[in-house]
């Protein structure tokens, strides 16, 4: 097995701090039962991303995300083509096309201003190349074990389709071409809250998605219980370091 993994360090702690909760623990894969039957919604979204800091909020960002069907061969596939725009202008666009049956990574393209990749995958074999800011390209050609998901950072479109209630807890695998290798994500469902959003009240789940973002940054999110959209994401960080909000337009 050539592929990297590592452990959920944040499931793990999960797991030792309550016990009880263990049986909803839940680990998903390419091709796990829970997302049997799952379709992901075709359309474009848009979200508006600010940092707050003594009160003042200042726009760092927006991200526009279009989900797709499409071909890949004779496989049904999801084309999800996502492009950011910094306040200061500059534009990240990133393509993403999954098996539409389970999800599983076919093909991720990301092209910034100091990095990009292009890979590929199928079942067993994963192909392509990695440009890091100040660094050489680096070639990835290596097996792995079985079909794995891509990641994706501003607007992550897997979690919709997790069975959420309450006391759920999960970990996810997705392939990272920045690390070479699978990296693991952890969700717990904190609760229900109601939001404001649009001039009505949503009913969310309120859901730690582990660290994202800068380090020592956590990132939690709302999402909908009856449409599932993320409706807002805040990282959080020490109480003297700035928050981070992104907002579904």
């Amino acid at each position: 097995m050539a592929i990297r993994t590592a452990w959920c360090g944040a499931c793990v702690g999960l797991l030792a701090a309550n016990p009880a909760a263990a049986q909803l623990v839940d680990t998903v894969l390419v091709g796990s039962s829970v997302l049997r039957g799952a379709s992901l919604p075709l359309g474009m979204e848009t979200v508006e991303s600010s940092s707050i800091s003594e009160g003042n909020w200042t726009r760092i960002s927006s991200t526009s995300r279009t989900i797709s069907r499409g071909k890949e061969g004779d496989v049904d596939t999801y084309v999800i083509a996502t492009t950011h725009v910094s306040s200061s202008g500059n534009t990240t666009t990133a393509t993403i096309i999954v098996r539409a049956a389970d999800f599983a990574l076919i093909h991720h393209k990301v092209k910034a201003r100091s990095d990009s990749t292009a890979m590929s995958a199928n079942a067993h074999h994963l192909t392509g190349w990695v440009v890091l800011s100040g660094q050489p390209a680096r070639l990835i050609d290596q097996t792995i074990d079985r079909p794995v998901f891509p990641i994706e950072g501003q607007m992550p479109w897997l979690l919709p389709l997790l069975p959420y209630q309450d006391r759920y807890a999960v970990a996810i695998p997705r392939f990272s071409p920045w690390f070479g290798g699978e990296v693991w994500g952890s969700v717990e469902v904190l609760g229900t809250e109601a939001i404001e959003y649009g001039g009505t009240v949503l009913e969310c789940w309120k859901v730690d998605t582990g660290e994202l973002g800068p380090p020592g940054y956590r990132s939690i999110r709302w999402i909908d219980k009856s449409s599932r959209r993320i409706i807002r994401t805040v990282l959080r960080g020490l109480p003297s370091q700035p928050e981070y909000w992104t907002l579904a337009q």
